[in-house]
């Protein structure tokens, strides 16, 4: 595919595996980069070593990318990528629209729901900044496969389409493709709940109940994520899509997935309490609670995301959970 740099400076506000990541394609395709970090060593450290060691080591970044602490340098950016986690996302916007203003646009890329109000990004970013013209991205893409630029397919949402258009074409590479969608709110979720479907089939693995346990969690999790998704205005083919059906399975099927990762390492060490575990990074543990609010709201059964939500807090054993879900009577699919 061949394309014209964009000729575009984009501010990548958070230095984290995802944001670097995002950095490196911006970069790829022809934009100025300006990495924002909220500690000035941070800062300091990728400048002097042109690499994030901290949460990227071992990609080599470019010499011409600036990095900084200060929202004031990232003045000059035409657009932003937010890349902070999703329990942040309020606090940063508003510190960062209170200098930059909210004229430019924001992509939205934090998978998950804000603990206290169960809300998405858009929601969040809309709370905080009415006016800000903002787009989400979502879709099966772990940081380290970006970072090394093998093919990868995603989804970028706007409710205005000729700004999610407008944001592809500064973003995609022949390796990094974008589709557009319109369905902020389909995406988000699907981006969320795949994480607590992640701790469900990582607890799976954990504990050796097979493939055939792991397939049967992926597929009845797709049914809770379009139960949600569709009760809260998404549209239904959106979870058949990259955003839904593509990000579970990669979230699912592999240890790069920190969800993943935490519930093998939760069934490992056979404990009953959530908090026994190093769970900062994990957002499936506050989205677990979020989606569980949620469906109570709703009144619609989610018996997976239930069960791990009892599970991470204490409430049930994990063996009282798995003979829970185990014992459900089978209707008609």
């Amino acid at each position: 595919m061949t394309k014209k740099p964009s000729n575009k400076t984009v501010g990548v506000i958070g230095s984290g595996a995802w944001g670097t990541a995002l950095a490196l394609t911006a970069h790829r395709a022809g934009c100025k980069v300006i990495l924002w970090t909220n500690e000035q060593e941070h800062a300091k450290q990728m400048q002097k070593n042109n690499c994030n060691d901290l949460f990227l080591p071992n990609v080599s970044l470019p010499s011409d990318f600036t990095y900084t602490a200060n929202y004031a340098d990232l003045k000059n950016a035409d657009f932003y990528i937010l890349s902070t986690p999703a329990q942040t996302v309020r606090s940063v916007l508003t510190e960062f629209t209170k200098i930059i203003g909210s004229s430019k646009p924001v992509i939205l890329t934090s998978k998950g729901l804000e603990k206290n109000t169960c809300l998405v990004m858009s929601q969040v970013a809309q709370e905080v900044c009415p006016n800000l013209p903002i787009a989400a991205l979502s879709g099966p893409s772990f940081a380290v496969d970006v970072a090394a630029n093998l093919p990868t397919a995603i989804v970028i949402a706007s409710t205005d389409i000729q700004l999610a258009e407008s944001l592809r074409s500064y973003l995609m590479t022949r390796n990094f493709r974008l589709y557009i969608s319109t369905d902020m709110i389909g995406i988000q979720i699907g981006g969320a709940l795949k994480n607590v479907v992640a701790l469900a089939t990582g607890i799976a693995s954990g504990l050796d109940l097979g493939d055939n346990t792991r397939a049967a969690l992926i597929t009845r999790g797709l049914i809770e994520l379009q139960r949600l998704g569709t009760s809260m205005g998404g549209k239904p083919d959106t979870f058949i899509g990259l955003s839904g059906l593509g990000d579970l399975m990669l979230t699912c099927s592999s240890t790069k997935s920190r969800n993943m990762s935490l519930g093998i390492k939760l069934a490992k060490e056979a404990s009953n309490k959530a908090h026994n575990i190093q769970t900062k990074l994990a957002e499936g543990l506050p989205t677990a609670q979020s989606i569980d609010a949620l469906a109570k709201k709703y009144e619609i059964s989610m018996p997976i995301c239930e069960q791990v939500y009892a599970f991470l807090n204490g409430s049930i054993s994990l063996k009282s959970a798995i003979n829970k879900l185990l014992d459900r009577p089978a209707t008609q699919e």
